[in-house]
């Protein structure tokens, strides 16, 4: 045999091999992805319809307690994480001034009090000498013109008591004024509450004309609100009334259980957005959330203020119904089912409409069109319950 020949040997030979390794991983790719397939039962439970959403925690009650004086703070006598009741006494200003204003007002009332003294003794005077000029003139003793000056004099004097009162009671005024701002160089609580800032120090100087400068944040950590975030994907179909729960980072296993309270109307946006400014408008690619509102009741203390809260709000529950895998369903037709792939026990796949209720993402509820124990393939098009 010539090497031609064997060549051409070697060469079918390598054919033959390649083309029966081919057909061997062809068949078993195929029996790979059969027992590859992926499938689900029907069964029967429970499912819970929520709508996801993030929240921050604030205090129900909250206060910034500020001061009315200008002056240097003199000194603190609380302490962050201090539990406080009303009137504890906070911080103290620099009560020199306040004490000089109300002395020098008080000063002032008491000179006050002293004129119009004097001036009820002229009074006194003057009237005596009406009297006496009024008598005369009934025996042409005095002229007229001495008697009008003598009634001018007396019903000046009169006129002046009246100012001179007003004076006095300007005066108290002022005095009122000064002990109040006196009473403001200590800062007082205003309600029972735990401190949860104190953004000043022992000898810094606070200015009230030009700024509202904040003393201590105090609040009242007995109740806490859940401020929501709703996606307007989702807001539509929540309303107040409907029960919710949250977890907190911190604590995902703890589910705090409340009511949605309130479901704004309007993003808040739409407040800072003037009425001509068509530049405003909604652009395609934002986002646009409205908030809502949970209370909770926190007697253990362990949510706290600016905490994220995982917000679960309950659209409806249904128990003891058929459920399908999520998975199993395909995009929504037009009249609102659903197409399952259905796999019966001799291995035949038919495709049947599906009409589901409540859906967790997880499991859907069946409302018509399988029944417990029959087997879906999973793995579909993701299906769209939003449409």
């Amino acid at each position: 045999m010539g090497k031609k020949s064997i060549y051409v040997l070697v060469a079918v030979a390598a054919i033959t091999l390649c083309a029966a390794y081919l057909s061997f991983f062809s068949m078993n790719s195929a029996e790979s992805s059969r027992g590859d397939e992926m499938t689900g039962i029907v069964t029967r439970g429970s499912v819970e319809e929520v709508v996801l959403a993030l929240g921050t925690l604030e205090p129900t009650s909250m206060v910034r307690v500020g001061t009315q004086v200008t002056g240097q703070i003199k000194a603190i006598h609380v302490r962050v994480g201090q539990t406080v009741m009303p009137g504890d006494l906070l911080a103290e200003i620099d009560a020199v001034t306040e004490q000089n204003t109300l002395r020098t007002a008080r000063a002032k009332v008491e000179d006050m009090k002293a004129q119009r003294d004097l001036k009820q003794i002229e009074i006194r005077f003057a009237e005596f000498g009406y009297r006496r000029q009024r008598n005369l003139s009934k025996h042409n003793a005095v002229t007229t013109k001495e008697l009008e000056e003598a009634e001018k004099t007396y019903q000046t004097l009169l006129a002046d008591l009246v100012s001179q009162e007003a004076k006095i009671r300007q005066s108290e005024v002022e005095v009122e004024s000064a002990q109040a701002a006196l009473a403001h160089t200590r800062i007082t609580a205003p309600m029972n509450g735990k401190i949860l800032a104190i953004p000043i120090e022992p000898g810094q100087t606070l200015n009230s004309a030009q700024t509202s400068p904040t003393v201590a944040v105090l609040a009242n950590l007995d109740e806490m609100t859940v401020k929501i975030r709703i996606s307007e994907v989702d807001v539509w179909r929540t309303r107040p009334g409907q029960n919710a729960w949250f977890t907190i980072i911190g604590d995902p296993l703890t589910r705090y259980q409340a009511t949605l309270e309130a479901v704004e109307y309007a993003p808040p946006s739409i407040a800072d957005e003037p009425a001509n400014d068509r530049s405003a408008e909604k652009a395609e690619d934002s986002a646009i959330y409205y908030h809502g509102v949970l209370r909770v009741k926190n007697p253990e203390e362990k949510l706290r203020p600016k905490m994220t809260a995982q917000v679960h709000i309950s659209m409806g529950r249904a128990d003891d119904v058929l459920l399908v895998p999520w998975a199993a369903l395909s995009l929504r037709q037009a009249d609102g089912s659903y197409l399952v792939k259905v796999k019966d026990t001799g291995g035949k796949v038919t495709e049947r409409p599906v009409r589901i209720g409540y859906t967790d993402r997880i499991h859907a509820q069946v409302l018509e069109g399988l029944r417990q124990g029959e087997t879906v393939l999973l793995g579909v098009s993701e299906p769209n319950t939003t449409s």
